[in-house]
C-alpha cells in the first residue's frame, strides 16, 4: 500500500471520451502477478478504470470481432 501522503502526488485519471473504456491497460507475465494485482488496487483506488484480464475477461470471450 502507498503511504497516504504520497497518494496526493499520483496522477489523476483523465476523463474517458470517444467510447474509451479504460485509462490503463495492464499487461504482465504470470511471475509478476502479485505485483500487478497490487498496482491494480492502487490505480483503481486513485479512480482509474483499469483493464486487467482476470477481472474483465471471462472464459470463451471473443477477442476479435469479425
Amino acid at each position: 500500500m502507498i503511504h497516504p501522503d504520497l497518494m496526493k502526488f499520483a496522477p489523476k485519471p483523465v476523463p474517458l471520451v470517444n467510447g474509451n473504456m479504460w485509462n490503463v491497460f495492464l499487461s504482465y507475465r504470470s511471475v509478476n502477478r502479485a505485483w500487478v494485482l497490487n498496482l491494480y488496487d492502487i490505480l483503481t483506488e486513485l479512480g482509474h478504470k483499469v483493464f486487467l484480464d482476470q477481472y474483465v475477461m471471462k472464459p470463451l470471450d471473443i477477442l476479435i470481432d469479425t
